[in-house]
């Protein structure tokens, strides 16, 4: 039990991690449509949501294959700071330009997030304790979602500013706590390509020259 603890203790920075931008995407989920219905009409603005939903299913894919091949925390830490862009686009104004290109960075936001936190959790979690492991992440989402739901009533009351902010601020708090988090030694990227280089085709060949001269 103790073991158990100490090393579901090392992910603090990821649980960390993962309340943060629960909190920030949710908000920024939750305030899009109501400053996009500002300067575009309902319809126009379920057109655009839901093209970004269609841009993330088109994505999935492909976004798995970059998650493996660049590491997961590294594109989770990208896409959190281009997450965070897609909210501070809204500082310049809430116009049809910035709307748009705020829908379409969020889109790119939230595609790597959930299959990247699985994929994480998915290396990361030891068998002895994957139950719990599991539990947790369930359970910091579940409590970043809470808590944006609860800031929510006052920040839709608050200046655009305050409400950006809160915003990013959640962002830049998720990004640094995943730089202190465990990291994935799993992408394609990463992985040792010994039997490729040279010198070990070379070295392997002479070798074996050897061994037939003596046999």
């Amino acid at each position: 039990m103790r073991a158990a603890s100490k090393a579901l203790s090392r992910f603090i920075p990821f649980w960390l991690f993962l309340f943060f931008f629960k909190v920030a995407g949710a908000i920024h989920y939750t305030m899009f449509p109501v400053l996009a219905e500002s300067v575009f009409p309902v319809w126009q603005v379920g057109l655009i949501v839901g093209g970004a939903a269609g841009l993330q299913m088109l994505m999935d894919v492909p976004a798995g294959y970059l998650l493996d091949r660049y590491g997961y925390t590294r594109l989770l830490a990208y896409s959190t700071a281009i997450f965070c862009a897609s909210a501070a686009l809204f500082l310049l104004g809430v116009t049809p330009l910035v709307v748009l290109a705020s829908a379409f960075l969020g889109a790119f936001g939230w595609v790597f997030f959930n299959p990247g936190v699985n994929a994480y959790v998915l290396v990361q979690a030891q068998k002895a304790f994957a139950g719990r492991f599991m539990a947790l992440r369930d359970m910091v989402s579940s409590g970043g979602t809470v808590s944006a739901m609860i800031l929510l009533p006052y920040l839709l009351e608050a200046p655009l500013h305050v409400m950006i902010g809160v915003v990013c601020t959640g962002f830049v708090l998720a990004i640094g706590a995943l730089t202190r988090a465990p990291r994935d030694t799993t992408s394609i990227s990463e992985t040792p390509k010994i039997a490729h280089q040279s010198w070990y085709i070379r070295r392997h060949f002479y070798t074996m020259c050897y061994e037939r001269s003596r046999g």
